[in-house]
């Protein structure tokens, strides 16, 4: 299944899900805490830790060492889930985000 992005018919992108203490410092060169992202779709992850599947990652904020927390679920409405956290590993200037994750938890 493709990724629906911000100029999708029916978007889905990721959102950013982290406030206050989780923001980015604005000093180059200083330490910048990760974003937190959710995202959550019928896409497996290995679907979403394919090259650039967040093709318009760098326009809505991922960059690298940012955290992913996607959640799968086979169809909507399914009681049947899986939980994956990811980190994203790059983004190009172009908008792809590549993320690495693996799965944490599952519920049948």
């Amino acid at each position: 299944m493709s990724y629906s992005g911000t100029t999708a018919t029916t978007p889905n992108p990721p959102a950013q899900l982290s406030i206050g203490a989780l923001t980015k410092g604005s000093t180059t060169g200083s330490l910048k805490a990760p974003q937190l992202f959710g995202y959550r779709s019928t896409n497996h992850t290995t679907d979403i830790t394919a090259s650039s599947f967040f093709s318009d990652g760098y326009n809505l904020g991922m960059r690298p060492g940012d955290i992913l927390l996607a959640s799968y679920f086979s169809s909507v409405g399914s009681t049947q889930f899986t939980v994956s956290l990811c980190t994203v590993i790059s983004v190009s200037t172009s908008g792809g985000a590549t993320v690495a994750g693996s799965t944490v938890a599952s519920s049948t």
